[in-house]
């Protein structure tokens, strides 16, 4: 076990973060209303959850370059994100 690991506690910080300022970001951008990441359903979420990931390990292995603009790291929480969303879409068995 890698003694430099984070904390549950970081880890959940990290969760709790990504999802409050990813949902923030949107909602003030007006190209997102209130609940229409749950309309979209599980399955949009997942496809684009794989879509960020493959995205983002193409540019950590550099093999791709700029994709939108967005680094590996933009990607990697992309993906977390809409992991997060397709888990709540399941957990209320919506499609």
């Amino acid at each position: 076990v890698a003694k430099s690991a984070p904390s549950t506690e970081q880890v959940s910080e990290l969760a709790y973060c990504l999802v409050k300022e990813t949902m923030t970001k949107c909602l003030a951008s007006n190209k997102h209303f209130s609940g229409e990441w749950f309309a979209e359903g599980y399955r949009w979420h997942l496809t684009r959850s794989i879509r960020h990931a493959t995205n983002s390990l193409m540019l950590a292995e550099k093999l791709d370059k700029d994709l939108n603009s967005e680094s590996a790291l933009d990607l990697a929480r992309g993906a977390a994100i809409r992991a997060i969303f397709a888990i709540m879409c399941l957990q209320k068995n919506i499609k």
